[in-house]
């Protein structure tokens, strides 16, 4: 199912090069866009980068946007820059750590404190660890922790608030990388298999193709008529701070990629931005079903690497194994301070 880094890198530069990104005075990102004044948001990781970008434009269009971040003060210095810039905007800056479980639920019950329902979820959050393997305190490698588990659990407790919002959406942001990636059922948490270093991606590529077919697994659960409308994507290469783990000579050729061939985070934004306010893009019954979108268009490339994965006994495993970790699975609910030593008994459990 991997492809090889190669045809990646020509996909991309492909793709790249034939698309014209919006321009940082652009009013509209397409000529359908979604009046969301009034409507709520959340999205993660929002204080830097394609998140903060992502919540500029839409608080600039008038939705209510909640900023869920890990460091307060990091996230209160851009609540100022985005409030500096639209004055009218209407922010709430919330504290959420996506690689502590705890964390997410104690956002979630105040989000649910404070508001009726949930129109908008975008999954920007993401971490690329790399040079060393670093777990959270629940015991989870913190790449699959952030990227993929703590991602799912979200989502899986705002779903009673986004149905409360439909018809909406929720935006999950995943990787080029997936379509490199491979899942080892048997070594989830990368104990055996974790590269540190320069060429320590796996761990970073494996969480991202873990919630691209989870999530894909759980809009199939969900049946017909939930009204709620799921979508992958990919930013593009953007020059953020997800790269700051990467080793010496690893940062040296990435900042050199970068560049060449790296985006800012206006145009990393757009196609978030897009999945979020186009109205033809969620129109339609077979639309919105976790389709991976790149450039404001779907990644067929991508699309393919996960249609081979979809109904898989691989995936089926994965997903019963994540409900399992998370405490999700009222038939089998484990304690998620448990680390790798149940991973070998889930597998057998799924079997």
């Amino acid at each position: 199912m991997p492809r090889s880094s190669f045809s990646r890198a020509m996909n991309y530069f492909k793709d790249s090069t034939c698309h014209k990104f919006w321009s940082e005075n652009a009013e509209k990102v397409c000529d359908d866009e979604e009046d969301i004044s009034g409507k709520i948001v959340i999205i993660t990781g929002s204080n830097s980068g394609v998140g903060k970008e992502t919540a500029l434009q839409l608080a600039k269009r008038g939705a209510v946007v909640i900023m869920g971040v890990r460091d307060l003060q990091r996230g209160n210095l851009a609540v100022e820059d985005i409030k500096r810039r639209f004055p009218s905007s209407t922010i709430d800056l919330m504290r959420v750590d996506l690689g502590d479980l705890s964390s997410i639920k104690s956002f979630v019950r105040e989000f649910e404190s404070k508001y009726s329902h949930l129109d908008i979820l975008v999954n920007n959050a993401g971490v690329m660890v790399v040079t060393k393997r670093s777990l959270t305190k629940d015991g989870f490698e913190e790449n699959m922790s952030v990227n993929h588990l703590g991602t799912f659990l979200l989502t899986k407790l705002l779903l009673d608030s986004l149905r409360k919002g439909a018809p909406n959406r929720v935006v999950t942001l995943a990787s080029t990388n997936l379509s490199i990636a491979s899942i080892d059922l048997e070594d989830l948490m990368m104990e055996k298999r974790f590269k540190t270093g320069d060429n320590g991606r796996e761990q970073y590529n494996s969480s991202k193709l873990a919630i691209s077919v989870c999530t894909r697994k759980l809009v199939t659960s969900l049946g017909p008529n939930h009204g709620i409308k799921f979508f992958l994507m990919c930013p593009g290469f953007v020059k953020t701070a997800l790269f700051r783990d990467n080793g010496c000579c690893g940062k040296c050729f990435t900042n050199f990629s970068l560049c060449v061939g790296g985006i800012n985070a206006h145009k990393g934004a757009e196609t978030a931005v897009y999945l979020c306010l186009s109205k033809s893009v969620a129109s339609g019954e077979n639309s919105g079903r976790a389709e991976m979108y790149r450039f404001m268009k779907i990644w067929e490339f991508g699309e393919n690497v996960l249609k081979e994965w979809d109904g898989t006994e691989t995936v089926e495993k994965l997903y019963a194994m994540t409900e399992d970790l998370l405490g999700l699975n009222e038939k089998k609910s484990l304690n998620v301070n448990q680390n790798q030593s149940i991973i070998s008994k889930l597998v057998e459990v799924v079997d």
